[in-house]
């Protein structure tokens, strides 16, 4: 019995592993420079008040800097070109530079060549309960891989688990 415990918890790290927890990846750290609001203005080629509709953060993400994409209404455009939404890119985590969205809060947002991030001198001005937000949609076609595997590393361990082995001796 001590053995098929052993054969399942070996099964289980090495299937569920990939899918529950990062593997080995390079660290990451973020360190910004403060500098003013002029020059994050100069440094970025779209300043917009902007309120967060929509966030897609990658499923099953290995790494804090997997991009996600941040869908916005625009509501006042202080420099560059945007329509009423745009849609940009920050990392996943901090720790990648990653700046920290929330749906339905309204920001001031730096960003360059579609991308922004912690360093780029955004500014949250608070929840925006007034502007419709998206649906939140999850993958589901994701969602429906992720679910088979787990069940098929229960079925598995539970096979082995209740599987008569051979007695020494």
């Amino acid at each position: 019995m001590r053995r098929a415990g052993v054969v399942v918890a070996v099964m289980i790290t090495t299937t569920l592993g990939p899918i529950a927890g990062p593997g080995a990846s390079p660290a990451y750290a973020c360190g910004c420079t403060v500098i003013s609001e002029r020059e994050y203005a100069v440094a970025a080629d779209l300043v917009v008040r902007a309120v967060v509709t929509d966030l897609r953060e990658p499923f099953l993400a290995m790494r804090s800097d997997a991009p996600v994409r941040v869908r916005l209404a625009v509501e006042r455009v202080d420099k560059g070109e945007a329509g009423d939404e745009i849609t940009l890119t920050t990392a996943l985590s901090g720790a990648s530079c990653g700046f920290a969205f929330e749906r339905g809060h309204r920001y001031l947002i730096y960003a360059r060549d579609g991308e922004t991030g912690l360093c780029s001198g955004n500014q949250h001005l608070g929840a925006a309960p007034e502007v419709p937000l998206d649906p939140d949609r999850r993958p589901t076609a994701s969602v429906l891989a992720a679910a088979v595997v787990v069940a098929g590393a229960a079925v598995g361990g539970w096979l082995l688990v209740h599987r008569r082995w051979p007695r020494p001796g």
